[in-house]
Order: C-alpha cells, then sequence, then structure tokens
C-alpha cells in the first residue's frame, strides 16, 4: 500500500450549499433530464420523490441522500451556522 493509496485518503466531495447547487441545476435546465435518467433506477416505493410537479432543495437533499445510500456511498451531514441563518453541508466521501 503506497502512502496516497485511495483507502488512506478517500476523494471527498464537499457541497456547501444544497441550495445553490439545486437553483443552478433548476437554471441550467438539468433538473429534467436528470430526474428523467433517475426513473429507470430509483426505488418505486419512493417514486413519488422524482414525479413532483416542482422540486425544492430539501427534496432535492432527500433525493441526494438516497442515492447516496442504496450506493454505499458515505455521506456526512454537518450544520453550518453563518450569516443568522443554519444551512446544511454534506460531505460525501467517494472510494
Amino acid at each position: 500500500m503506497t502512502l496516497l493509496s485511495p483507502t488512506l485518503f478517500p476523494r471527498i466531495i464537499t457541497i456547501y450549499s444544497t441550495t445553490l447547487l439545486s437553483k443552478k441545476i433548476i437554471y441550467e435546465g438539468q433538473l429534467e433530464s436528470f430526474l428523467t435518467q433517475l426513473k429507470d433506477y430509483y426505488y418505486k416505493n419512493k417514486y413519488f420523490y422524482i414525479v413532483r410537479p416542482e422540486i425544492t432543495h430539501t427534496q432535492f437533499n432527500t433525493i441526494l441522500r438516497q442515492i447516496c445510500k442504496k450506493n454505499n456511498i458515505h455521506i456526512e451531514n454537518k450544520i453550518k451556522y453563518e450569516n443568522s441563518k443554519y444551512s446544511p453541508e454534506y460531505h460525501i466521501f467517494l472510494k
């Protein structure tokens, strides 16, 4: 095992603001195609999450967490207090 082995240092993706991420995806028009691609693979009993007429950033977070859980991807949620507001910060650990 080398010093820079992926098992010692997994890749970490940090999403600081899922609100901004979901707004960007909606603004760029990528949300519809993303949800359409998910339809074939998504849980049938949780299908209503991806067929809603409008998706809020909280519902987008739920979809993101469910995808990570299904694929055994470790995700941590930390609450940040900034500018008199609480906002979630997600750390996604990829191996």
